[in-house]
């Protein structure tokens, strides 16, 4: 399936994503070296969901737009709240895999209000300056899946992520670094999941507010 290739300028920069779907939004950023294109074969298998691949500053397309220009991990991060501010996406999931899982991470901590829920595949270490923080996303929906052949980052990352956010650790027995695209279908059931716990918190908290008279 081809997805829908988008470009927009915000602050200055043009940003791209790749973009299907209807329904709750949720945003994917991808690691290095890759782009968009790591989650071609994850989000059709997704339904009832508004799935935004982004693209990173100075990556794949982007790449002239990086030149000059502050990359690292923590300025994607803002980039990425830039971009969600001009698409007028309030409140999302994001969904994170090696490089993009740090930004994820980043935005998560530093703008709580607008994660619904967070799925990672992997952990960063540019994001050790915000570990302190982690527990401020426990009880925020996730889900943490990780291969555990990774040779990149060790399956020892993903068990310690999940325990700070007080989730379990969904292995890929045999899945390495590139998990979007060698196990698109776990990835996908993860997120659907997510999506559905997020909906359901939400059918019962404004059910909670009818009750209340709110």
């Amino acid at each position: 399936m081809t997805l829908a290739r988008h470009e927009r300028i915000v602050a200055g920069i043009p940003m791209r994503w790749e973009e299907q779907g209807a329904g709750m939004p949720v945003v994917l950023v991808h690691g290095i070296p890759t782009g968009p294109a790591l989650w071609r074969r994850v989000m059709p298998r997704v339904e009832g969901a508004r799935l935004l691949a982004w693209e990173m500053v100075g990556y794949a397309a982007s790449i002239a737009e990086g030149r000059e220009r502050a990359i690292g991990v923590a300025t994607q991060a803002e980039y990425l709240r830039q971009w969600l501010d001009a698409m007028g996406l309030e409140r999302v999931v994001l969904v994170g895999h090696d490089l993009g899982g740090g930004v994820a991470r980043i935005l998560a901590v530093k703008h709580p209000d607008r994660c619904a829920g967070q799925i990672r595949a992997l952990d960063v270490r540019d994001t050790l300056d915000i570990s302190p923080r982690l527990n401020e996303l426990r009880g925020l929906p996730a889900r943490v899946v990780w291969g555990d052949a990774d040779s990149f980052q060790k399956v020892e990352y993903g068990e310690r992520f999940a325990r700070e956010l007080g989730v379990p650790l969904e292995r890929i027995e045999g899945g390495k670094h590139l998990t979007p695209e060698d196990h698109p279908d776990r990835i996908a059931g993860a997120l659907a999941s997510l999506v559905r716990e997020i909906r359901s918190r939400a059918a019962h908290d404004d059910g909670i507010r009818t009750e209340d008279g709110a």
